[in-house]
């Protein structure tokens, strides 16, 4: 099962639909099956084999998509890099992963020609846009490639992908995704999401991310929908685009839907045809998931998942509002457990550790085996996640095992205390971190970030938390800050946060 196979299938199934919308430039099933086999063949030529690595550094493109399914259809492995790194920080990925090519958008021209002297394995550069001398053109390479299908055998279990993790700590590390990882993940969406040939799906989240390649657009293409593509944020423009494309799905984290949700135009747009707003990231406040679905009259859903492991948990609309703070239920083919220090499964209520198994899981990290074992102890994943599940098998995600908070022995949950503070109605987000306390080993630091035109002082964001959280977990220092660090999937850098403590 090549993944690549989604696009020549419904080449095949229809071949004029619509398959790609990027800045109005529509590609349709057969265009985008016919230009990936001439990349793919041209690939080869240029010495790219079976289980090579080729780096991408582009923004959301249709380049991005053919060049992901011309990589996979020849064998080789995707290597999706995050285009807001800095040199260094893309040479060790290129150079950790032995990419053996680079293909770039030219809007990053200058960043690649400062950096390439430091990368070891990168014998072939490809750009897109205007390539120069010495340099390959992706437009010239793809019309040199030959169209025929290009036959490289490709088993399930071979790796097609390879996805940095975050890094927002010490150094990334590559988790493999296979074929099959691939295959399984989007059967899995669509059996939550059931994406269907009539959709029209926009993607903002990065296509280098999880989110946006693997929770979206594979299983979007898989169904034969419609993916209309955009490069950058704009709460304006993805309106516009709703309005403009007639979009039917869409995923954005939680503050960007709380900003759709203020917009003074939401009504007058008259957007009728948004029927799923996934969500990710932090629980979303009530009175926003309620303005959404009341004006677009769609299902308003949490998805919930993971680099090395896909989507692992959906909370459905039916549920979302009386289990607001759930990640809601494992999807159809991932097993989870919560555990105990002693790998025995909790009761209900009680917090453990997080993990799982299924064909989606990622069977390891890029030359770490010492990182394999451990995540990878007695045949399931170790999330790192601290969670509890409830009497109905609802899950609820508490903490990050480093990000738990010590104080006075007990244990205070970072998460439970940033909902709390961002439930109030000045407040936009927040972060909580732990510092130290002399009396109780650690106190409580709260991060806030207040929406624009509101005005608070610490001892009222104290107050309202001592109203809704045991005493021990209110924070004892606050801090007003414009905008909380975060990195280029917006997940928050705590270590940045506690680098202002010391």
């Amino acid at each position: 099962m090549n993944i690549a196979r989604i696009v020549d299938k419904n080449a095949q199934r229809f071949p004029q639909k619509i398959a790609v919308v990027d800045e109005g430039q529509r590609s349709n099933y057969q265009e985008l099956n016919h230009r990936l086999n001439q990349l793919g063949n041209a690939l080869l030529a240029h010495g790219i084999e079976k289980g090579d690595k080729v780096g991408l550094f582009l923004p959301n493109c249709k380049e991005f998509l053919e060049s992901f399914f011309a990589v996979t259809r020849i064998g080789a492995v995707v290597v999706p890099i995050n285009f807001r790194l800095i040199g260094k920080e893309i040479s060790y990925v290129l150079n950790d992963a032995e990419a053996k090519a680079l293909i770039f958008s030219s809007n990053f021209k200058e960043l690649i020609s400062k950096t390439k002297e430091n990368f070891n394995t990168v014998k072939t550069l490809i750009e897109v846009g205007r390539g120069k001398s010495g340099v390959l053109n992706y437009e010239d390479l793809v019309r040199a490639g030959s169209d025929s299908d290009p036959t490289v055998r490709v088993e399930m279990d071979d790796i097609a992908l390879i996805m940095y993790t975050s890094g927002t700590t010490g150094f990334p590390k590559g988790a493999m995704l296979s074929h099959g990882n691939l295959f399984w993940n989007s059967v899995n969406v669509n059996s939550h999401h059931g994406f269907r040939t009539d959709d029209v799906s926009l993607i903002f989240l990065p296509l280098f991310h999880t989110a946006g390649l693997n929770f979206q657009t594979i299983p979007v293409l898989q169904a034969g929908g419609s993916v209309v593509l955009l490069q950058e944020y704009d709460a304006g423009k993805i309106l516009s685009l709703m309005k403009q494309e007639k979009v039917s799905s869409t995923f954005l984290l939680t503050y960007m839907w709380k900003e759709i949700s203020e917009s003074p135009d939401l009504e007058s747009l008259g957007i009728s045809s948004l029927r799923l707003m996934i969500s990710g990231g932090s629980p979303t406040p009530i009175p926003v998931i309620q303005r959404l679905e009341t004006v677009f009259k769609g299902e308003y859903v949490l998805n919930f998942g993971m680099t090395e492991a896909g989507l692992n948990c959906v909370l459905d609309s039916k549920d979302i509002i009386r289990k607001n703070l759930s990640i809601g239920k494992p999807t159809m083919f991932v097993e989870m457990r919560i555990i105990d220090e002693q790998e025995i499964d909790v009761p209900p209520g009680q917090v453990g550790e997080l993990i799982l198994r299924g064909p989606t899981v990622s069977p390891g990290y890029f030359k770490l085996r010492d990182a394999t074992r451990e995540a990878k102890k007695g045949g399931w994943h170790h999330s790192g996640d601290l969670a509890k599940f409830d009497g109905e098998g609802f899950i609820y995600i508490v903490d990050r095992k480093k990000d738990m908070i010590k104080s006075g022995g007990e244990n205070v949950y970072s998460r439970e205390v940033e909902s709390v503070l961002e439930s109030h109605p000045k407040i936009l987000e927040a972060a909580v971190i732990g510092v130290p306390d002399e009396k109780w080993d650690e106190a409580v630091k709260a991060f806030v970030v207040l929406k624009p035109g509101e005005q608070m002082v610490p001892e009222e964001v104290v107050a309202y938390c001592k109203e809704h959280l045991a005493g021990f977990k209110k924070p004892k220092y606050v801090q007003f800050v414009s905008a909380l660090p975060r990195n280029a999937v917006n997940r928050v850098m705590k270590g940045e946060l506690r680098k202002l403590e010391k």
